[in-house]
């Protein structure tokens, strides 16, 4: 059986926790924060509102053997910043594995032109390694990163190699910091 995640603005899902064998696994304090954990790391990745519960005992006390609850996704797309907030640490984490010195976010993405189904993301790289060696593994690490964390095409200019004063000065302006100085 495949399962699709379907992403419809302003769409109510329905959801039930069952345990296995409906065994009440959600009687003790630290399962419980468990799932809480577990609902606000999934917020965080695709944000949601829990608006109306079944079971009144479903607002983040008390969780029954079989409590159903539905759920609302945002009636509007996250922005460019949002979802870029949102995956700020697992960004950080590919610039320190592909030894970025710097990277910043410009074009559309910063700009309210951003297209939530159809735009990209820009960024202009600096890296802390200027070695040949290993050069394409971190550019392509970094490039291919991105674009699974962002879940989107991405297209990255790496500043050593960006040498056309007339782009350099087009972009200044719309260029945001992620990491680095």
């Amino acid at each position: 059986m495949h399962y699709r995640h379907a992403k419809n603005p302003g769409a109510t899902y329905f959801f039930t926790i069952v345990t296995y064998n409906r065994q009440p696994v959600f009687r003790s304090d630290e399962t419980i924060a468990l799932l809480r954990q577990t609902f606000h790391t999934v917020k965080a990745e695709a944000p949601f509102a829990i608006d109306d519960c079944v079971s009144p005992n479903l607002r983040w006390v008390r969780l029954n053997l079989h409590s159903p609850c539905l759920i609302n996704s945002p009636t509007v797309d996250i922005t460019a910043a949002e979802l870029v907030k949102c995956k700020q640490a697992q960004i950080v984490e590919l610039c320190r594995l592909n030894q970025v010195a710097r990277l910043d976010l410009f074009g559309s993405a910063t700009r309210p032109t951003f297209d939530a189904q159809t735009s990209d993301f820009d960024f202009l790289v600096e890296f802390a390694t200027d070695t040949p060696e290993g050069a394409a593994d971190r550019f392509f690490g970094l490039k291919h990163g991105l674009s699974a964390v962002l879940g989107r095409t991405v297209d990255l200019v790496d500043l050593a190699a960006a040498k056309n004063p007339y782009f350099l000065q087009a972009i200044a302006g719309d260029r945001i910091t992620l990491y680095g100085h």
